[in-house]
């Protein structure tokens, strides 16, 4: 059984029963549910970004939603964890691969996050690809570019994290409809080892955004996280 699934079938965005809350900025419409589009059920999560001052938060353009409070999905050295989830990018997103030489921001989708600084790891779009960022420097390419908009992407994320050479990822990534792609990682996948000091953020957050990027809009639905085996 999961430790936790989320539901969006209230239409409600945030989920106190599930522990589920909001970080949103000034613009209210930035989260909402959206009951015409869903990877199962009827209602998914939209997370929305326009190019105006009332979707900065705390200096950056960023929406999200997160599981802070949930103690069963907390994770440290020697948890072994697996998440699955589904997204979905709108039609008109940017993914244009960048001009030679040229940086592209980074638009983070989905984090594992700690409470004492970066993330440990984190899904993103980037140059048209979707990527995954373990630590301050490796990156894996989980779909390359050009993603396919306005089609679900399931998301598979096999973690035994670890501040060490035990630590292992492996990823399912699957395009609604198309064979599904596999990766493996081995290696630290933990800042450091605090136990319990991380904890799961979904939505949009583009740290690197300036005026005028084109306006985003991802779905996300399908949130499971299952607690497995100590290493």
């Amino acid at each position: 059984m999961p430790v936790l699934s989320v539901s969006y079938e209230s239409g409600q965005p945030e989920l106190s029963r599930q522990q589920v809350a909001l970080v949103l900025p000034a613009a209210r419409d930035a989260i909402r549910t959206d009951c015409t589009q869903a990877r199962s059920g009827r209602c998914s999560l939209v997370t929305h970004l326009l190019p105006q001052l009332d979707y900065v938060s705390q200096g950056a353009w960023r929406a999200e939603s997160n599981a802070m409070e949930s103690l069963a999905v907390r994770y440290g050295p020697g948890d072994h964890f697996l998440y699955r989830f589904s997204l979905r990018l709108a039609d008109g997103w940017d993914l244009r691969p960048p001009a030679s030489g040229a940086p592209r921001p980074v638009d983070i989708v989905w984090q594992f996050k700690r409470f004492d600084g970066p993330p440990d790891m984190f899904v993103a779009v980037k140059a048209g690809a979707l990527v995954l960022r373990i630590g301050a420097s490796t990156q894996l390419t989980l779909l390359p570019a050009p993603l396919p908009a306005g089609r679900w992407i399931d998301l598979a994320f096999d973690v035994r994290w670890a501040t060490d050479a035990r630590g292992e990822v492996g990823v399912s990534a699957q395009v609604q409809g198309q064979a599904a792609r596999g990766l493996r990682h081995a290696g630290p996948n933990l800042r450091n080892a605090k136990p319990q000091a991380g904890y799961l953020k979904w939505g949009l957050y583009l740290p690197d955004a300036q005026p005028g990027f084109v306006p985003r809009t991802v779905w996300h639905d399908a949130i499971e996280v299952y607690r497995l085996d100590r290493n």
